[in-house]
């Protein structure tokens, strides 16, 4: 069974139909991908539309690579509302997507409504929003008397 799928440098998967198919693809019930790279396939926000609604309910995938492809602000509310309704999405890369800070936050904090334990999202400027996470861990194991270990 095919759990890793790198199409990275993939400009067909850009295009509606490529993109079209690695959606009806990700929608299948007999593909159990976890790892899933698109870097550099010139994906435009149409096609992280595409891909996100083909992910809202998958329950494998726990790591996706979208760096290089500048899909912007647009793309990042998709990104953002992909990680707030589907928990098994543990790292995400969105180097190089044109996506300004204030959308980088926005992806950061959907990855909070996520309910997966480790989470980590690889970009200019969002370790922060990690550290602001784990920041919020900690908070939560000193109130409930727990202690927590992360290693960022």
């Amino acid at each position: 069974s095919l759990v890793h799928l790198n199409l990275s440098i993939n400009k067909k998967i850009g295009m509606p139909a490529g993109m079209k198919a690695l959606a009806n693809m990700l929608v299948s019930s007999k593909v159990k991908l976890t790892t899933l790279s698109l870097s550099s396939c010139s994906l435009d926000a149409s096609c992280i539309k595409m891909l996100a609604n083909s992910l809202v309910d998958n329950t494998t995938l726990t790591s996706i690579n979208l760096s290089g492809n500048r899909f912007g602000v647009e793309g990042a509310s998709y990104v953002k509302r992909l990680l707030e309704k589907n928990n098994s999405i543990k790292e995400l890369q969105v180097k190089g997507c044109n996506v300004d800070s204030k959308r980088e936050k926005a992806i950061a904090d959907g990855l909070r409504y996520n309910n997966s334990l480790l989470k980590s999202i690889f970009s200019k400027g969002t370790s922060m929003a990690i550290f602001d996470v784990v920041e919020k861990f900690e908070m939560l194991g000193a109130v409930c008397g727990a202690s927590a270990t992360t290693r960022i």
